[in-house]
């Protein structure tokens, strides 16, 4: 099983969060030649009839693999009498239009602040 990154949107965040949104397709770039199928227990791309057979991997995983969602955030540092707390805002439950500091974009979120974590159930 492996851990990546998934980017979202405001909008996709809010509907994730809010179980309206319960799949998601993202094309896979370059697309793999007319005739490929991808095979689940390999996990891999192949052409159907070809002698070399494999591509490659999906960029997004594989069956079992989780997807961290990555959006838009923000970070505020509070100073309480010498303890230094971080505190992470999230665009798509915040009311404010930018907090101190300003809105970072999804793709600078670290791991550690995601809070929606996906499994993979199937690839096609």
């Amino acid at each position: 099983m492996k851990e990546l990154p998934i980017l979202m949107n405001t909008e996709m965040v809010r509907a994730t969060l809010d179980g309206h949104k319960t799949q998601d397709r993202r094309p896979v770039k370059p697309q793999p030649p007319e005739g490929t199928v991808w095979d689940d227990e390999s996990k891999l791309f192949i052409i159907t009839g070809s002698t070399l057979g494999l591509i490659r991997k999906s960029p997004f995983g594989a069956s079992g693999d989780h997807l961290y969602v990555r959006e838009t955030w923000a970070i505020q540092e509070v100073d309480m009498e010498w303890d230094c707390e971080e505190r992470i805002f999230f665009r798509a439950d915040s009311p404010w239009e930018s907090p101190d500091g300003g809105w970072r974009a999804s793709i600078h979120m670290p791991k550690k602040y995601s809070r929606i974590t996906l499994e993979v159930e199937r690839v096609w």
